[in-house]
């Protein structure tokens, strides 16, 4: 349950990264 929960906080973090580098929306 854990290292599910991280994963997915890890791909949110990329996914918000690759997004914020694209359209320079403040997502954090």
């Amino acid at each position: 349950m854990m290292i599910v929960m991280v994963n997915m906080k890890l791909m949110n973090i990329l996914e918000t990264k690759t997004l914020k580098t694209k359209n320079k929306k403040s997502w954090w």
